[in-house]
C-alpha cells in the first residue's frame, strides 16, 4: 500500500480482495502475519505492514492474465502478465 505520493503505508492492514481472468489461476495471497490464519487460498486476505504477495501460476495455455486488487477506500490496482 502506498499514498498518493508513492510512499508505502507501513501501517495499513486493509482487506485486500482479488479478481483474475485468463489461463492462470492464484495459488494464494501472503502478507507474513504469523498472527492471521486466515485461508491463503481464499480471494480476500489482509496486508500487514502495507504488504501482500499474490502466487499467481500460469495453466499453461497462452495468454493474457488480468489481476485487479480491490479494497473499501483505496484505488484499484490492476495488472497484466502475458503468457506465451
Amino acid at each position: 500500500m502506498v499514498n498518493e505520493n508513492g510512499i508505502p503505508v507501513m501501517l495499513s492492514d486493509n482487506e485486500v480482495s482479488y479478481d483474475i481472468v485468463g489461463p492462470s489461476e492464484i495459488l494464494g495471497l501472503e502478507a507474513s502475519n504469523n498472527e492471521d490464519m486466515s485461508d491463503y487460498t481464499d480471494n480476500k486476505h489482509r496486508v500487514y505492514h502495507g504488504r501482500i504477495l499474490a502466487y499467481i501460476q500460469a495453466t499453461g495455455e497462452a495468454g493474457d492474465i488480468y489481476v485487479r486488487f480491490t479494497s473499501p477506500w483505496l484505488k484499484t490496482a490492476e495488472l497484466m502478465m502475458r503468457v506465451k
